[in-house]
């Protein structure tokens, strides 16, 4: 598993490095797709503290090597949504980042994204998938890729709830969508690399837990 932060794509592997855990726990996940880097002396490396954005600096980090992150059906989805809404405007969740973590099977691959379901329709179209509006009302349409399904949903905040039911509206807020979630579990997100975030600062442990 390789960590990394700042802009420059530092690299380290924490596992073969343990004094270097306090560090990951606020590390910067990167890119892992193949590219040039500098090699680090990790025994005398500092992290400069003030290029750790502040958003994150409170985020445990992981990295999921799951073989369906690695898939052409996956990455042609997560390309797609990222070509119309930029990096990082799509996370897998839920059950997928959930039992990969546990070591479990994983059946369905699940999305969240910054995107309006209109917005992720035309992304999908515009790169030649089949996008279907199974639930568009509540956020949610279905991209097929190579005969395999993905359910893309916009992140949501709830507006109003009585326990049972709850409106709820679109949002642009990581946090606010893993707050309406039912548990800390299902609340972990993985970034198109398998950059693994826990908004919620649980769900990991949870995991961990079994």
């Amino acid at each position: 598993k390789w960590w990394g932060w700042g802009e420059e794509g530092v690299f380290f592997n924490w596992q073969n490095n343990p004094a270097f855990a306090p560090i990951v726990r606020r590390a910067v996940c990167v890119d892992l797709r193949p590219r040039e880097i500098d090699t680090v002396d990790f025994a005398t490396a500092q992290v400069p503290e003030t290029r750790l954005p502040e958003e994150i600096r409170s985020e445990l980090t992981a990295i999921l090597g799951a073989e369906w992150l690695k898939l052409p059906e996956t990455r042609a989805v997560m390309e797609a949504l990222e070509a119309a809404g930029g990096a990082d405007c799509a996370r897998f969740v839920g059950g997928c980042v959930r039992n990969s973590l546990m070591g479990q099977s994983v059946d369905d691959i699940d999305i969240a994204t910054r995107l309006q379901p209109s917005a992720t329709m035309a992304a999908l179209k515009a790169r030649g998938l089949r996008a279907i509006p199974t639930g568009v009302d509540h956020g949610t349409v279905t991209a097929v890729a190579g005969g395999r399904p993905f359910e893309i949903t916009t992140l949501r905040r709830d507006v109003e709830t009585d326990g049972r039911r709850a409106v709820v509206a679109f949002t642009e807020d990581w946090a606010e969508d893993a707050a309406r979630r039912d548990f800390r579990l299902n609340a972990l997100y993985a970034g198109a690399a398998g950059c693994v975030f826990d908004p919620t600062g649980g769900g990991l442990s949870d995991a961990a837990q079994g």
